[in-house]
């Protein structure tokens, strides 16, 4: 473990929760608590805090593509489900790899191909990354 880092995000969960706690609405506390949560590899308890968030705002890209980060140590399929949802709200290069990282797992390997490339083609910063992964396709 990081020391620095995890003071850090304790840090930043111990603000979070005084956000939410001043407004329990605002889904960008939850998600971004999520967030730390992950990072501290927490990620059962994150996807509570991505649930809460989506409830509040349905529309909120960022914690579909973070709670299907989260389940993808444990459930791809439940994942693939969550970059959808992300997908459909923003065309985001990072759900549209992470949905074919999650494709690629599970042996979809032609679906996971057409996203890498959608992913590079919609601008994508991990150009090399996708390249290895379409190698091993």
């Amino acid at each position: 473990m990081r020391p620095i880092q995890n003071c850090f995000e304790i840090s930043c969960i111990e603000c979070y929760e005084k956000a939410i706690s001043i407004n329990p609405q605002n889904d960008i506390a939850w998600t971004i608590k999520g967030q730390a949560l992950c990072s501290l590899e927490k990620y059962f308890e994150a996807i509570d805090y991505y649930d809460i968030a989506t409830s509040i705002n349905p529309k909120n890209d960022t914690a579909w593509t973070q709670k299907g980060v989260a389940l993808i140590f444990s459930k791809y399929k439940d994942a693939i489900v969550c970059f959808e949802k992300a997908i459909s709200l923003c065309m985001n290069p990072l759900s549209l790899r992470l949905k074919a990282d999650s494709l690629f797992e599970l042996g979809n390997k032609d679906e996971a191909q057409v996203l890498y490339l959608v992913a590079l083609e919609t601008g994508s910063d991990e150009k090399e990354y996708i390249q290895d992964q379409l190698q091993k396709l």
